[in-house]
This record gives structure tokens, sequence and C-alpha cells, in this order.
């Protein structure tokens, strides 16, 4: 491991100003390696790296992506972009003017609400089940002569109707 002192006191001056100028800090960071080639782990180059990119992480602009061409986000930054973004089965289902027009989907009804529907169709089936027995029983039957020259004059005058009509 490096000299973790040094490393330390490097980051520290990096954040507190010492180093303004990135090419600076890039040519004291490659004399801190080049010192502690052997020593160095990966956690401390993660943070000599972040020291090179100071001017990007530190950089709270909420348009930074829609800005820069190549923008570099913080950890934070890149959870509260994640956070925000919706996906795209969301957008699927809404139109144009905001209104959402995915299949609706029935919601369970709780056990009170069957027993209820449950009690109300029962007294429904019965009173259809009388109306319908009612119209179903024996009923007498109305019998009556139709004549031959009966049909003959409803025939003809339906024909002839129809002929004039389309004639």
């Amino acid at each position: 491991m490096a000299n973790i002192d040094e490393v330390r006191a490097f980051i520290e001056a990096v954040n507190g100003g010492a180093y303004e100028d990135r090419s600076e800090r890039i040519t004291a960071i490659e004399l801190l390696i080049e010192r502690n080639r052997d020593d160095i782990d990966e956690n401390d180059l993660e943070r000599l790296a972040d020291c090179i990119l100071r001017e990007e992480l530190t950089d709270s602009n909420t348009y930074k992506v829609s800005h820069e061409e190549y923008p570099i986000l913080s950890n934070y930054q890149w959870d509260k972009r994640h956070q925000e973004e919706t996906s795209l089965e969301q957008a699927e289902d809404y139109d144009t003017n905001g209104n959402n027009r995915a299949k609706p989907v029935k919601r369970k009804r709780s056990k009170y609400e069957n027993l209820l529907t449950d009690k109300y169709a029962r007294s429904r089936n019965k009173e259809r089940r009388r109306k319908y027995r009612e119209f179903t029983k024996e009923q007498p039957i109305h019998a009556r002569k139709v004549r031959p020259p009966e049909i003959e004059r409803y025939l003809s005058e339906k024909y002839t109707y129809w002929q004039r009509k389309f004639a």
C-alpha cells in the first residue's frame, strides 16, 4: 500500500484548492504514482482519478448532461438521474395529451364486497326467476281461422306495394 499519509495529504491539498489547474494536478499525480509504483493499490488510484476529474465531479449543474458533450457524473448525480428517469414501458401507455391508454385492470374485490354483491344478486335472481316462471307457464292459445281469400288479399297488398315502390 502506498504511503497512505502522502496520498491523503495530496487529496486534501487538491480539495483545499492547492492545485487549481488540471495539468498541474496530473503531473503531481504522475510523480506520486512513480514514487510509490509498487505500493499503490486500486482504492488509491480511484481517489487520485477523482482528483483529476474534480471539476466535473463537483459541478452541480442539473443540466450538465444536455450542456456538455461528454458529461461525467458523480455517484450522487448518477443515482439521482437514474431515480428521475421513467421506463419506456410507462411511456407506451400514455398518449400525447397525458391520458392513460393502457388496458384497464380490474381490482380484486374484498370479502365484504363479494358477500354484499352475492346478497343483492340473490335477491335480484329471485325476482328474475319469478318473472320468468310467470312468463313461461302455460298460457291460453288464441286460435284464429284465416281463410284463403284473406291471405291472398294480404299477400297481394304486400307485394304490390313493393312492386310500386321499386318500379
